[in-house]
């Protein structure tokens, strides 16, 4: 009780799920419609055309809050033993591999004829009842939290309908959810927006990529001669030179020191681990070793600009390459390139290697490329290369593109956010529609 009183807010009222305005009420998904089962939808049952249909992965995959467009589709006689979805329905994923993604949910706002497949669990919405507005709802903590301790199983979790029926949401005036619906809808469409951007910068960058770094596309200044020339790496211009790795610079890979000698770390020299390649340009990471630590194991101690490539891993970090923009170690899954600056520019040798991603997992040992890179693939992997200042230049427009998408990539993280937080503070109605000036619109 003490509690409670504490908060207490005029406006207010505790619940089971905590502070919601006087006006909201706390309601069972129950009372909101009725529960449904998709059905079956097997894989080979798909067709390239037909009639739209959700599966219960899409879900986790495809879609976030609405369902924007179908990318599954199925017969008329696999339609006849599916089950249909309608305007205003819930759609939820049965089954995950993990307890915190299960029971994901998606609203169907569409008019079209479609279908549910196995595992997807339906709530069909009444009147009274926003799906979109429901769809956020559901996908907040407070109904994660719930679903968590209904999720069961281990190598696969399942949530029934019996247990969603079960589950408890703040529901807010009719006219506030399609208001509330509308504001979050604005906030998705400019996200989705600036992925797409980001998407086709990506796309250019690519084919710029495949262009400059084989020498299809050159600068007048740099050609002397278009006549070309048979490799190992197939045709290359005339002028550009092909060697080894182990050619332009010293390779290497990183090490742990022993995790039990608490003195070797926690000191001042950073320590990297594979999983940060991702980073591509590494500014900081999150380990710390001692100069003990380091003199006594294998790590080394590597200037700026090295090149790093992911030596390990079934997962996207073998073959990931990234530049060390600052002073730094690393574990025994990175390699580490350092480049001769006399014969290679480091940042051309980091896009050539980026963009050969693909290429580099291929050459992995193991059966079906499934084991690791080591430093002997890596010293004889062949690097077409021009002249250092025509390097220079290739490096000097793909990087004005890289600019370009971190400046989306940052925007996007901030419309990611600034999302989120108003998703918590109009949900649970800590903010009301009328007071929503002072925190600004999106446009």
């Amino acid at each position: 009780m003490e509690n409670m009183r504490k908060n207490k807010k005029p406006g207010y009222r505790q619940t089971k799920i905590g502070l919601i305005p006087n006006d909201w009420e706390v309601k069972k998904l129950s009372e909101l419609g009725i529960f449904l089962k998709g059905k079956g939808i097997l894989k080979e049952q798909l067709a390239e055309t037909g009639l739209p249909c959700v599966r219960y992965g899409e879900i986790y995959t495809t879609h976030d809050f609405v369902i924007k467009e179908f990318r599954s589709f199925i017969n008329d006689e696999v339609a006849k033993e599916s089950e249909p979805i309608f305007h205003n329905d819930i759609l939820f994923a049965g089954s995950g591999e993990t307890l915190e993604e299960i029971g994901k949910a998606v609203a169907y706002i569409g008019d079209e004829e479609a279908y549910a497949g196995g595992d997807v669990v339906i709530l069909r919405t009444r009147k009274n009842a926003s799906s979109e507005y429901l769809s956020y709802i559901l996908n907040t903590d407070v109904a994660g939290r719930q679903k968590r301790r209904f999720g069961q199983g281990h190598s696969v979790v399942h949530i029934y309908a019996r247990d969603l029926s079960e589950l408890l949401a703040p529901i807010a005036p009719l006219p506030e959810q399609q208001k509330i619906a509308h504001i979050l809808s604005t906030w998705d469409k400019a996200i989705e927006k600036t992925e797409q951007l980001i998407e086709q910068k990506q796309q250019l960058k690519k084919g710029l990529m495949q262009q400059l770094l084989t020498g299809k596309l050159r600068f007048k200044e740099f050609v002397k001669s278009k006549k070309m020339k048979k490799s190992k790496l197939g045709l290359v211009p005339d002028d550009w030179e092909v060697v080894n790795i182990k050619e332009i610079g010293k390779v290497g890979a990183g090490g742990t020191p022993s995790t039990t000698k608490r003195e070797y770390w926690g000191g001042d020299i950073r320590w990297m681990n594979s999983g940060e390649l991702n980073l591509k340009y590494v500014h900081e990471v999150a380990g710390r070793i001692t100069q003990e630590g380091l003199n006594n194991s294998s790590a080394k101690f590597l200037p700026k600009y090295c090149v790093l490539i992911g030596l390990a891993g079934q997962g996207k970090t073998r073959g990931t390459a990234a530049i060390n923009m600052v002073e730094l170690s690393t574990n025994q899954s990175v390699a580490f390139i350092g480049p001769d600056s006399k014969k290679v520019y480091y940042h051309f040798l980091f896009y050539n290697l980026d963009f050969r991603y693909e290429e580099l997992r291929k050459l992995s040992t193991g059966e079906g490329g499934r084991g690791g890179l080591n430093l002997d693939i890596i010293k004889n992997v062949k690097i077409a290369k021009p002249s250092l200042v025509e390097q220079k230049k290739i490096v000097s427009i793909l990087s004005i593109l890289d600019m370009g998408i971190h400046k989306l990539q940052f925007q996007l993280n901030q419309f990611r956010e600034g999302k989120k937080g108003l998703m918590q503070k109009l949900l649970t109605g800590e903010v009301r529609i009328k007071k929503l000036k002072k925190y600004g619109t999106i446009r």
